[in-house]
């Protein structure tokens, strides 16, 4: 795999995250198989024949767009019981260690 594919699928994987936030966020549902199948399209597009790469950077996008949706889910819940966004990022935080 060659250095720039990675450092394409980051940036990617960050945009793509952002919109499916406001996916979950709007509709309640967390589009994780739709972003993974733009990203392989892009890189269909930019490295051609290169399966393994196409996979990973499908993979890395599903798992930054199920985690950002997931998150977003818990800052919602946590807003309707009428909890603070400092204190729910920092029982994320403090969940982080514990799995």
């Amino acid at each position: 795999m060659k250095v720039w594919q990675p450092a394409l699928a980051i940036p990617v994987a960050a945009l793509l995250s952002y919109v499916a936030v406001r996916c979950a966020g709007e509709t309640d549902i967390n589009p994780v198989g739709p972003m993974g199948k733009i990203v392989q399209l892009v890189f269909a597009v930019v490295a051609p024949g290169e399966t393994v790469a196409n996979l990973m950077a499908a993979a890395v996008s599903c798992g930054a767009a199920g985690q950002a949706g997931d998150l977003m889910q818990d800052f919602k819940a946590g807003r309707l019981m009428g909890l603070s966004p400092r204190k729910q990022l920092l029982a994320q935080m403090a969940g982080i260690p514990a799995g």
